[in-house]
């Protein structure tokens, strides 16, 4: 009787499970919001690059200068201060054939103190768009950030 009971009670048991696996659950249908525009875009027509900002950084500045041997655009932060200084986006623009000279040397002659030459992030037919040796080992508030931004720069 025991055994009858038990192949009753496991036949019931498979029964049950096919039919809670067989249903189909009910869903809500979504409603489609429009999309929020959650970057900007910073557009260098001088060098021709672009970089894609998050929101936050709306309002941000820009200042330019001179290398001996190419250029630097810098972004700031809107909300940096003198007291809580946010990492900048620094970006040094070399023309291709400096560029090419270090890259067949493994950077010697580069003016650095780093025992390692800069990263290229991103080039245009007259270009290199790269980041210096260390840029971001000031652990500025931001860095992490700054990473993912440089990592969106595009010539053009």
């Amino acid at each position: 009787m025991n055994k009858k009971i038990f192949w009753i009670v496991v036949l019931i048991s498979l029964g049950v499970g096919v039919f809670f696996m067989t249903q189909k659950t009910a869903t809500t249908p979504s409603i489609k919001q429009p999309p929020i525009a959650t970057t900007t875009t910073y557009t260098n027509t001088t060098y021709g690059f672009t970089l894609t900002l998050p929101q936050s950084w709306n309002g941000y500045t820009v200042t330019t200068g001179t290398l001996p041997f190419g250029y630097t655009v810098t972004l700031r932060h809107p909300l940096w201060t003198e007291e809580n200084q946010y990492m900048d986006i620094p970006i040094l623009v070399y023309p291709i054939a400096q560029w090419r000279q270090w890259e067949s040397n493994n950077f010697e002659g580069y003016p650095t103190a780093a025992p390692i030459g800069p990263t290229e992030r991103g080039r245009n037919e007259r270009y290199v768009f790269a980041t210096a040796p260390r840029y971001n080992y000031s652990f500025k508030t931001g860095w992490e950030t700054v990473d993912e931004i440089i990592k969106s720069l595009e010539g053009f």
